[in-house]
């Protein structure tokens, strides 16, 4: 009897030491497809303006292990600096971030993004300069960097803004319209 309890030890012993073993093979064996890198979606962005703050909300709908590694965050662009980026970000594209010229932040881009633990995140930018801007949300997976999620909302800042004789009441989410 004690003979069959030390060769079940044994036994046990190896089964568990083959398990440990399997695992170990699994984790460091080359990634499948799918954990290669999981193309995400865009976020969810909002823009409100109260005078020169702007307040962006980000809602990041990726999920799951294979966007562990997906994180999202904002930047709020001045258009007018913007022209060459603004057909990119039409298509649903963003440029690679050596490419872009830092001219064109208005703010941002956004800290902390949002993570797997977090998947939401609310940024606020004080002292904007009066105008039209675009909030832009992107989502990146750390796995498959070229292939960004990305979206984007315009927001009036400030006061009015002239343009020629009408005045464009850039507050919060009213437009208002007149001669000046």
């Amino acid at each position: 009897m004690a003979n069959t309890r030390t060769r079940s030890k044994k036994v046990a012993a190896t089964l568990s030491g083959a398990a440990v073993a399997a695992v170990a093979v699994t984790l460091t064996a080359a990634p499948t497809a799918s954990a290669q890198g999981a193309v995400p979606a865009a976020p969810t962005i909002t823009a409100t303006a109260d005078g020169t703050d702007v307040t962006i909300s980000l809602d990041d709908p990726n999920s799951g292990i294979e966007h562990a590694l997906t994180g999202c965050s904002a930047v709020l662009i001045d258009p007018v600096k913007a022209v060459p980026l603004l057909p990119s970000l039409v298509a649903g594209e963003f440029p690679p971030l050596d490419q872009i010229d830092p001219a064109i932040l208005a703010w941002g881009p956004g800290l902390p993004p949002t993570s797997a633990l977090d998947r939401t995140q609310t940024y606020v930018a004080t002292g904007i300069p009066a105008g039209v801007h675009l909030a832009v949300g992107v989502c990146v997976n750390t796995l498959a960097p070229g292939d960004p999620g990305v979206a984007f909302t315009p927001v009036f800042v400030g006061g009015p803004l002239e343009i020629g004789s009408s005045v464009l009441d850039a507050g919060s989410s009213v437009i208002g319209l007149g001669t000046g």
